[in-house]
């Protein structure tokens, strides 16, 4: 049971880091994007924000200074953080 569950807790964390990177990717080419390129666009965004948003109030000031958002790397970095974190955590207590 809790090799599932472990599997399971690393398939979404790594799904949802798939979906930072390609919406940070995306980002970059937003202005050429068609309609229907735009929609999913849009969908990721509304999936990833919550996950980045607060990595990105953090990193406001530096983001408008040097023009380049680390917010999606730092969001991915404390979601692996997270990750192993809740998985040791399981095999500690549940073992």
């Amino acid at each position: 049971m809790i090799y599932f569950l472990t599997y399971v807790i690393s398939g979404f964390c790594n799904i949802i880091i798939l979906m930072i990177v390609i919406q940070a990717i995306m980002s970059w080419f937003v202005p050429m994007f068609p309609d229907s390129l735009r929609r999913v666009y849009n969908g990721l965004d509304m999936v990833t924000d919550p996950f980045i948003r607060p990595f990105r109030r953090l990193t406001q000031r530096f983001t408008y200074s040097i023009g380049i958002d680390f917010s999606p790397l730092i969001a991915i970095i404390a979601i692996q953080m997270v990750n192993r974190l809740i998985i040791i955590l399981m095999y500690a207590f549940f073992r």
